[in-house]
């Protein structure tokens, strides 16, 4: 779907900037995806991860945020688009180091 690649710049973006309406994008990237099928778009990879990253940081959710990045493995393992490699920037540099060693 061409309106995840538009919200996934938007993500971008967000994220680049430090913009404070990231997790909104990345939640209303989230519902679209559950909404429509998250295995068919490589754009929800980045999405989840993002949203998994929130769940440690503002709710201090450990285990809910790992189950996130698990869907993100599980997503980006169907997939092999240029978003994949973003999508594991944020799945290893922003929440799976509270989980690896």
């Amino acid at each position: 779907p061409g309106i995840l690649k538009i919200i996934d710049s938007v993500a971008v973006a967000c994220f680049l900037s430090a913009s404070p309406y990231l997790p909104l994008v990345s939640c209303a990237t989230v519902i679209y995806s559950l909404e429509q099928g998250i295995f068919h778009c490589e754009e929800s990879a980045s999405a989840f991860a993002i949203f998994g990253y929130f769940k440690v940081f503002l709710e201090g959710d450990l285990a809910e945020g790992k189950r996130w990045g698990d869907l993100t493995i599980a997503i980006l393992e169907n997939s092999g688009g240029h978003s994949v490699a973003r999508a594991r920037i944020y799945l290893y540099g922003c929440l799976y180091f509270w989980y690896i060693p």
